[in-house]
């Protein structure tokens, strides 16, 4: 469920298995394992067109029609 956070986690849990004081164990889960996974994760560059040199506001969008 990688960063979906406690809420989403129980959720999951609970369609197969209740777990009493599932809340707290998730979060304490959370705490413990997440950030150590984050932290042994390999770090990349940015993408070329992430960092390339570019005028303020030269590539943006407008959507004048609003959501459809």
């Amino acid at each position: 469920m990688h960063h979906s956070g406690v809420r989403a986690i129980l959720s999951y849990v609970r369609t197969k298995f209740w777990v009493i004081k599932g809340r707290q164990i998730v979060k304490k889960l959370i705490s413990k394992l997440v950030c150590h996974m984050c932290a042994l994760a390999p770090v990349t560059d940015l993408p070329d067109f992430r960092v390339k040199q570019a005028a303020p506001f030269s590539s943006i969008g407008v959507d004048f029609a609003g959501p459809l």
